[in-house]
């Protein structure tokens, strides 16, 4: 065991079994099956036997083969005994037993189930004649002999030949019948036997050409879970016929350098001087139809060789005419190829045992991989969906409202500021006629008539209340679009804490319209007085013979002009300033108010919900941090697994 590295596969199992016992959540199939490859994985460390697994088409001689080996006629070899239907494992031991293992985990031994095992297998009759053949010693003997094995783990006395005959009997019945192997994974026969030499286990399997799908999945299982070397049986007859090849390049491509061909019923040959140019061919055909360098090909007469020495062997009289020096030639042949597979299994015995050890690792390691990389994806997406799920904080929130509602501000002042442009420009415009009419006027009496002429101010004034009123409750409207969206954000946000909105309807302010009566009224008063006050000046300098002789001579309607022309830019300059003042204090105070009310709302709000935000916070937090450390705990498993496996495979 030690060039096996023994302890490496230890702590590499320990570390597995350490990593499925953490995931307690995956799935049950899963597990089981990770569970399944670790007991295999450390059953196999403590077993000293290499397992040659026997493989070939139907009545290629597989059974024929083992039987040879262990000089026993334990397989069936024919069609009326049946064929090899399940897993069939012969090994040596202390002791005879046999023991079947089931599907679903159960393990049956003869020693310690014989009660169970022969009701489960056994015809009436053949329980009958086994009990007429048991004396009552016999069964008080196997009682105290299953007590003893039961106190010291193994068997103290053997069993008697009945025992021997009727558990070699289930173990053929077992291993024959499809209707009863259905269930069973393998069946194992332990037997106290001189000619099982090495520590090698003997496995046959069923045909690999069955049509059967349970038969090929049993002996894919076999070459890929249990045997560490295979034998491939050839008959003389078939001398690798193209469905073993594709077989072969199927399901053995990767293990062809720990399989060895042995040729089978070699006796029944014509003619013995074709026995080289036939393995000469079947070793070419071994060399193109795999690419392998130099196969190991050894014929062996196991027919003749179970025929000449198993006792138990009923001689078919096939080979009762054979010449006896021939017959000795291939009795010599058969020791010789015997011999060779030994020599060749215990050269590489650490070799091939570390590579089904691996082969199973690998299996193992694909499963808890892709397990583990699901554990990833999962809590990727958990911290994907947690991040989506994130809120924003509350000063980051604040901050937003702030810069909307500043934003809501600067668009009504810009608002505003289009009234009051209009109503400069209807000022202005007013102006600019006084001072056309003016300017045309060739007399002073043509000034006055345009002094007292209607100057429609009082409709510029009430055309800027009028936009002022529009403008505001279009401005009311904007604020509870402001408010909604607001509300909006509040339901983005902080959805998942099942917090809804704070705002609602702001108290609606009813509009004002006092002081903007007020300074209409003054600035038409001031208007209308500077006007008067002109006509009454232009008057004052026209009047009398005198008085109109010095204005004639002196051409003063030119300075009459002038001074209406100062006196009006004068007035309305500053009526239009007063209205401007009035119209950005009165916007002043009603924007203020919706926003301290918004403002006001927020914080009664925040007082509210704040406990119940930053709870969800800290526990959303909490999560992406457990899922991260978890993420990063199976990233290292991962890395972990990854450096066992490394270390294994030096």
């Amino acid at each position: 065991m030690d060039k096996l590295g023994k302890n490496d596969f230890i702590e590499c199992l320990n570390y597995m079994q350490l990593i499925l016992k953490h995931y307690d959540d995956w799935g049950v199939e899963s597990k089981r099956n990770i569970q399944n490859d670790l007991n295999r994985i450390e059953a196999k460390l403590n077993d000293e036997n290499l397992y040659l697994g026997v493989i070939g088409t139907f009545s290629s001689g597989k059974s024929t083969f083992i039987n040879s080996v262990v000089n026993a006629n334990i397989l069936p070899t024919d069609a009326i005994q049946g064929t090899t239907v399940t897993e069939t494992i012969l090994k040596k031991a202390a002791a005879d037993d046999l023991q079947i293992v089931y599907s679903n985990g159960t393990k049956l031994r003869y020693s310690e189930n014989k009660k169970s095992l022969v009701e489960k297998y056994l015809s009436d009759s053949e329980k009958i004649m086994l009990n007429k053949n048991r004396s009552i010693f016999a069964e008080i003997l196997n009682w105290i002999k299953a007590l003893l094995r039961k106190i010291f783990g193994k068997d103290i006395i053997k069993f008697d030949n009945v025992d021997i005959q009727t558990m070699q009997k289930i173990f053929k019945i077992v291993i024959s019948t499809e209707s009863l192997a259905t269930d069973i994974e393998y069946a194992c026969l332990e037997i106290n036997n001189e000619k099982i030499v090495h520590n090698i286990a003997l496995v046959d399997t069923p045909g690999t050409e069955s049509l059967n799908k349970r038969h090929n999945e049993v002996t894919m299982h076999a070459i890929n879970v249990l045997c560490d070397a295979i034998i491939i049986i050839i008959p003389y007859d078939e001398p690798v016929s193209e469905s073993l090849l594709e077989y072969i390049k199927t399901n053995l491509a990767e293990k062809l350098e720990s399989c060895i061909y042995v040729v089978t019923k070699i006796e029944l040959l014509d003619d013995m001087d074709e026995l080289p140019r036939l393995i000469k061919v079947i070793n070419q055909r071994l060399r193109n139809g795999l690419g392998i360098h130099q196969p190991v090909v050894i014929p062996m007469p196991t027919l003749l060789e179970l025929e000449e020495n198993c006792q138990d062997m009923k001689k078919t009289g096939l080979l009762d005419n054979m010449d006896q020096e021939i017959k000795g030639k291939l009795l010599a042949s058969y020791s010789e190829g015997l011999d060779i597979i030994y020599d060749i299994l215990l050269k590489n015995k650490a070799r091939l045992i570390k590579n089904k050890l691996l082969s199973i690792c690998n299996e193992l390691f694909n499963n808890l991989e892709l397990n583990i990389k699901n554990e990833i994806g999962i809590r990727d997406t958990n911290i994907q969906k947690l991040v989506n799920k994130q809120i924003k904080g509350l000063d980051e929130f604040n901050n937003e409202v702030n810069i909307l509602l500043d934003q809501r501000k600067q668009v009504e002042l810009a608002r505003l500021g289009n009234i009051n442009s209009e109503t400069t420009v209807n000022v202005s415009d007013l102006q600019t006629n006084f001072i056309n009419n003016i300017e045309q006027c060739e007399k002073t009496k043509k000034i006055i008539e345009v002094l007292v002429s209607p100057n429609g101010l009082a409709d510029i004034i009430e055309k800027n209340k009028q936009n002022f009123i529009s403008v505001y409750l279009e401005s009311e409207k904007k604020y509870k679009e402001t408010i909604a969206t607001i509300d909006n954000k509040i339901k983005s946000y902080y959805g998942e804490c099942n917090i809804v909105g704070c705002c609602g309807p702001i108290e609606k302010q009813e509009l004002d319209y006092t002081d903007m009566n007020a300074i209409g009224k003054k600035g038409q008063k001031e208007f209308n007085e500077c006007l008067n006050s002109l006509k009454t000046e232009l008057e004052n300098d026209t009047s009398g013979i005198f008085r109109r002789f010095v204005s004639w001579l002196t051409d003063s309607t030119n300075k009459h002009k002038k001074l209406c022309i100062s006196g009006i830019t004068d007035v309305l300059s500053k009526i239009n300033s007063s209205i401007i003042t009035v119209n950005e204090k009165k916007w002043e105070q009603q924007n203020s108010g919706r926003v301290e009310q918004i403002k006001s709302k927020l914080q009664q709000w925040e007082v509210k919900n704040k406990p119940i935000i930053l709870s969800y916070a800290t526990n959303n937090h909490k999560e992406i941090v457990n899922n991260t450390l978890k993420k990063e705990e199976a990233l290292n498993y991962l890395t972990e697994l990854d450096k066992y496996m490394a270390q294994l495979k030096e």
